[in-house]
Formats: structure tokens, sequence, C-alpha cells
């Protein structure tokens, strides 16, 4: 499939495809229903009120959104700084495996590093592999589970270490790395004067098949 996915802030008028989405993920996730069930009306009041955030991807050709991610922040007492919670995160079947939920979490990373929310949290079914396996390839790490239900964690400021310990690494032939410094706002202790905040929607650690990499 040869597309371009635009990840963008989400909308009231994206609410009814996101909602019939969500609707989507509650019935194909066994025991998760109680996570995703929703009701349309719902999702706009909470939208509109703030209580809820939304990141959509949508087809670049078509407009249509063919993923969310729905998030709201998180302050805890036992942790040092606020966070994101992830509520949902979905993507359509002909869609996926193309780095579009990656994208949509690096893009809620990126806000979170310039914005001053230290972590993001969510859950996952630990029998859901790929999508075990994807959140840990991008740095999350598992905390705890009750009855098949995985809870995660992700500092952006790890990630963006990991990044950067990649650019130290040879490049395959014809790619480059270029790091840019900026004066954005990166919680969680990178070294002192060198604050970065990600902007590459690829999110691969391994940079694969991609030309340039920039913090800025």
């Amino acid at each position: 499939m040869e597309t371009q996915i635009q990840i963008r802030r989400g909308t009231a008028d994206d609410i009814e495809a996101v909602a019939a989405q969500e609707l989507e993920l509650a019935n194909s996730h066994n025991g998760m229903q109680l996570y995703c069930r929703i009701e349309c009306d719902e999702h706009h009041r909470m939208l509109l009120a703030g209580l809820l955030k939304l990141l959509v991807a949508a087809d670049c050709q078509s407009g249509r959104v063919v993923g969310f991610l729905l998030y709201t922040p998180s302050y805890m007492h036992s942790q040092p700084e606020p966070g994101f919670y992830v509520q949902s995160l979905f993507v359509e079947l002909d869609y996926r495996r193309h780095r579009v939920g990656q994208s949509l979490l690096a893009t809620l990373g990126r806000l979170a590093a310039s914005s001053g929310f230290g972590h993001l949290k969510l859950l996952v079914q630990r029998s859901n592999a790929p999508a075990v396996n994807c959140y840990r390839r991008l740095g999350f790490e598992f905390l705890s589970d009750t009855e098949n239900i995985g809870f995660f964690e992700l500092w952006p400021a790890k990630f963006v270490n990991s990044m950067l310990r990649a650019g130290r690494r040879p490049l395959p032939a014809g790619l480059s790395l270029e790091l840019r410094d900026c004066d954005g706002r990166l919680s969680g202790g990178l070294e002192a004067g060198r604050r970065f905040a990600l902007t590459c929607a690829a999110c691969d650690c391994r940079l694969q098949g991609t030309a340039a990499l920039t913090y800025c």
C-alpha cells in the first residue's frame, strides 16, 4: 500500500469515526470492553470538555481517519512529574504494519517531552503479542499485570536517549543522521545543556529507511 498518513490533533468532526473504530476495538479485544465502551455522544462531550485528548491518523489522499489515539493527562503522587495515559490506540486493518500506530505514539511522546509531561502509560492484553512487542521496541517497560491485562510505562527521555545511542552507531551507506539542538523542554534528565524534543514521525529505533532524523 503506497499512501501517506498525516498525524494531527483530533477535532469534534472526527468523533463519529473514532467512536465507530473504538467499538470495533472493544469487540476485537475480549475482556477489554469495560475500557473501551463509550458512545459517540459521550466522546463528543468529553472531548469538548477537555476530559479526553485525541490524535488521529488520516489518509492524506482521502482525508479519512484510519486510526486514532485517545489519551488523558495523568497525575499521581507516586510520580515526580505528570504524564499521559493512553486510553485507546487503534489502526484500521489495511493500514497496520505501516508504522501508523508507532507514529501516533511517537507524536504523543513528542508532545509529552515538549510540554513537561514525563511519561506515558497504557494497558494492553498480554496475549496480544504483536502489540506487546511493538511497545517494548519503542521502549515501554512492563510494570504489572492483572488477569492478562499488562500495565506498561514509557519515559520519553529514555526513548530519545535510545535514538541518540542509535545515532552513534554506523548507518547504512547513503543514510545520515542529523541532530539539532532546541530550546524545547524535555523532562527526564538528559545531559545538562542537551535538551531535545523528538520530531521524527518514523519512531523506529533502528532508523530503518530514515534519511535524516531531526531533534528540534
